[in-house]
């Protein structure tokens, strides 16, 4: 789950909550006011697979950047970011391996 708070008025405050659905994609839906249909961030791998969402304040002490990190089918944990709050996603070219990063 993540929340992007809104510009102090809270009425644009943003709830997101992420899952892996029966299609074995990692899926999102957003509240703010009324929920979102799920829509796809990644997808296409093995039933199993893990996921963590990982969320911290940058850009005037907002919560906006994002990073997704998740198994793919050869058990490497790959990295998928986003710099606007979760509208736009995409893959980075790190791969993590035991706390070993490589580029």
């Amino acid at each position: 789950m993540a929340f992007t708070p809104g510009d102090g008025g809270g009425s644009d405050s943003e709830i997101q909550v992420y899952w892996r659905n029966l299609s074995d994609e990692i899926v999102v839906s957003k509240y703010v006011g009324d929920w979102t249909p799920p829509t796809k961030v990644v997808g296409g791998f093995g039933s199993g697979f893990q996921f963590s969402l990982v969320q911290w304040k940058e850009q005037q002490g907002q919560w906006r950047r994002f990073m997704l990190y998740y198994q793919n089918h050869e058990n490497l944990v790959l990295e998928h970011c986003s710099d606007d709050g979760g509208k736009t996603w995409y893959q980075s070219r790190s791969v993590r391996i035991g706390g070993i990063r490589i580029n």
